[in-house]
């Protein structure tokens, strides 16, 4: 009896929208979306607890085409929070020197729109807040009853 091999490729990202969509109309019907989406993770810490590295920020190249691509067009602007699920792919191209080169493209399936961009008043007023944000993690175990740890 033969063993049936199975594979999957699904990726679900939350991040931000990077720039305006661009848009591609192959024929007034079929169209394609592009655009960038920053997902953050939070910095490491040392042996001591204590963050050596902030926010890193990962950029991530999104693709989709026909219906969902047209919303896209009709929906999504920079700085929203959005949900993507797809796939991951790769795209292979030759520069102008001949080399060739390749990157990651997350092929969408499914786009969801979780929040709008906030106000540009309360982006200005808040980048001190943004500035913590890494140390706020280390702050809050440094304040907690640490008594019931047995070391």
């Amino acid at each position: 009896m033969r063993k049936e091999n199975r594979t999957y490729n699904h990726i679900t990202l939350v991040g931000n929208v990077g720039q305006e969509p661009k848009i591609k109309y192959i024929d007034p019907e079929v169209c394609s979306a592009r655009f960038s989406l920053a997902t953050n993770t939070e910095g490491k810490l040392d042996s001591k607890g204590m963050p050596v590295v902030g926010e890193i920020t990962d950029w991530h190249s999104i693709l989709c085409y026909r219906d969902l691509a047209k919303e896209v067009e009709l929906s999504i602007r920079p700085g929203m929070l959005v949900r993507v699920e797809g796939r991951l792919t790769y795209q292979q191209w030759r520069t102008n020197r001949g080399d060739r080169r390749k990157s990651a493209v997350i092929l969408a399936e499914k786009i969801e729109v979780i929040a709008e961009p906030k106000p540009k008043e309360e982006q200005e007023s808040s980048p001190a807040k943004a500035s913590t944000a890494p140390y706020d993690k280390y702050l809050d175990t440094l304040a907690k009853d640490h008594s019931e740890i047995p070391f």
